[in-house]
């Protein structure tokens, strides 16, 4: 109403005992008092310096249901990829519950669980052990004793964006990789730690910061079926 007076601040409408830097202020304190008492905005046209607010309102309604229907169609959206990520996870677990041996079970991983999971390649690897005796599956990769506190440091996982694939952990199917988690396997007390990498062509589709329930999920069956698998 007073942008509305403005080109006539002496309007004999006005109080008298409330001047304009009163109103301004009032508002100010009261962001929402307008929009709470839409009756009092005129409908006018705009002419020169005399702005409708009801106009300015109006847009200003509609731009914030704008907003919440964007934000509700962004949270339905994330609800149903977080529903078929959470599928494919439960898929690829009953998988993995059906491999007869190890071997199998990394036949699996290799071959099935990238697709079911929608990466380019998973890999399972561990520590060259120190026990001799120890039998492997001749297709699981081995990895220099130490090298898994190098690639993680303290931290069991690790996500990492925009990087370039290491042949050692993925084979001929490192020049694909942009992107991956590193998942520690911690196996029994006399096996050394095993490491799950995921590996994808995006450099963005896995990242720091990122949840790693599902997948987290995911590692613990493999590191207790790699721990049932050699402690037999």
């Amino acid at each position: 109403r007073y942008a509305l007076l403005t080109e006539n601040p002496m309007n004999s409408n006005m109080n008298p005992n409330i001047n304009p830097q009163a109103i301004l202020d009032f508002l100010k304190q009261n962001p929402d008092f307008l929009s709470e008492h839409p009756e009092l905005l005129p409908n006018a046209p705009e002419q020169g310096n005399v702005v409708s607010f009801q106009n300015v309102m109006v847009q200003k309604l509609r731009q914030d249901k704008q907003r919440a229907e964007d934000k509700q169609r962004s949270m339905v959206d994330n609800a149903r990829n977080n529903m078929t990520v959470q599928a494919r996870v439960h898929a690829a677990i009953v998988r993995l519950i059906e491999a007869r041996d190890f071997e199998e079970m990394i036949e699996i991983i290799g071959n099935e669980l990238s697709l079911m999971l929608e990466v380019d390649v998973i890999s399972v690897l561990i520590e060259t052990p120190t026990d001799q005796t120890m039998l492997l599956p001749g297709n699981i990769r081995l990895l220099e004793i130490g090298m898994i506190d190098r690639l993680l440091g303290h931290q069991d996982n690790v996500l990492q964006a925009n990087i370039a694939g290491d042949p050692v952990l993925y084979g001929a199917a490192s020049r694909l990789v942009k992107s991956q988690v590193l998942m520690r396997l911690n196996i029994a007390e006399n096996i050394p730690d095993g490491l799950l990498a995921f590996g994808s062509r995006d450099p963005l589709l896995f990242n720091d910061g990122q949840g790693t329930e599902l997948i987290g999920f995911l590692g613990d069956v493999v590191e207790r079926l790699v721990r049932r698998f050699l402690t037999r």
